[in-house]
């Protein structure tokens, strides 16, 4: 099994290119929350993103992603996704069950949920909304398992963000409002970086298997590669 925080910030790799293409960025589950359907891979150098099919991967290492090609990337046009990390769970009596921190894998099937309180089976999701998920048991038999919060992972290193729609423009013309990455400071520290990171003028940002801290975080803000540091650390 597989936790989504261990699989969100790994290279996705080419086999017939031998090249790296992306990173992965975000997931994408079915409508009923039993399957990932796809990946948001993000390409740093133009910064596009794209749509990887769960099924086009060949496999998920420890280390990166395997694809057969880049040609198994499709142009991602939305990059809003109904990931329910981040939201807060109640169930009907409307008690809290916390905030999901992560999600539990079987390979392409989610197996569970987990929040910084508890953790329970994909099937007793009645709902979800664009913050809050609805805990549904029919037979009232125990299915939420209080855990030790000890156990559970980090809270996801980037987010995305609506950008200002000034003069209301995107919503005048239809056009799809665009969106930015921004990475989750708290997360970042502590991560050990995987290769060097350079500024705008080839200054060093951090090195090799540095651990990141509050100075390097600002010096990677001061060059705009806040966002570089989650690609370059694990």
């Amino acid at each position: 099994m597989e936790k989504i925080s261990s699989i969100i910030s790994k290279k996705v790799v080419s086999v017939s290119e031998g090249e790296l293409i992306g990173y992965i960025l975000n997931v994408e589950f079915d409508d009923d929350i039993k399957q990932v359907k796809n990946f948001i891979v993000v390409d740093d150098e133009s910064e596009k993103t794209f749509l990887l099919s769960r099924n086009a991967i060949k496999s998920i290492g420890e280390d990166c992603v395997i694809v057969s090609s880049s040609q198994d990337l499709e142009i991602c046009l939305d990059e809003n996704t109904n990931n329910l990390v981040g939201k807060t769970v109640y169930d009907e009596k409307g008690c809290c069950l916390g905030k999901i921190n992560d999600i539990i894998l079987q390979g392409k099937y989610v197996k569970k949920v987990v929040t910084d309180k508890c953790e329970f089976l994909s099937k007793y999701i009645k709902s979800y909304g664009k913050n809050y998920v609805i805990y549904g048991n029919r037979r009232n038999k125990p299915g939420a398992k209080i855990i030790s919060t000890k156990s559970i992972a980090r809270a996801p290193i980037v987010r995305i963000e609506d950008m200002r729609d000034e003069g209301g423009l995107y919503q005048a013309t239809g056009q799809t409002k665009p969106y930015r990455i921004l990475a989750n400071q708290n997360t970042i520290i502590g991560r050990i970086m995987i290769d060097d990171l350079y500024g705008l003028n080839n200054e060093i940002i951090a090195r090799k298997n540095a651990v990141i801290n509050q100075n390097i975080i600002n010096r990677a803000k001061a060059h705009n590669k806040l966002n570089m540091l989650i690609y370059y650390s694990k």
